[in-house]
């Protein structure tokens, strides 16, 4: 990974488009500058494995719903 110059690293944080994002960094926008390869699940860099989430509430449907008298 390259290392940023400080005068890069300055106008990166002028834009103010870190705000609000975890890690002062949206991975999510398009035509980024600094993100050249992402290797894996894109939706498992930015928080939630889509994929995994997916196989799981598949999964979760075909538990059969409890009882609601308890039983």
């Amino acid at each position: 990974m390259a290392q940023l110059s400080d005068a890069a690293l300055d106008a990166y944080l002028s834009t103010r488009v870190w705000q609000g994002c975890s890690g002062a960094y949206a991975i999510e926008e398009q035509d980024d500058p600094y993100v050249r390869v992402v290797q894996g699940s894109l939706t498992n860099v930015i928080g939630l494995p889509m994929e995994t989430t997916r196989i799981v509430l598949r999964w979760l449907a075909n538990i059969p719903a409890l009882d609601p008298g308890g039983g």
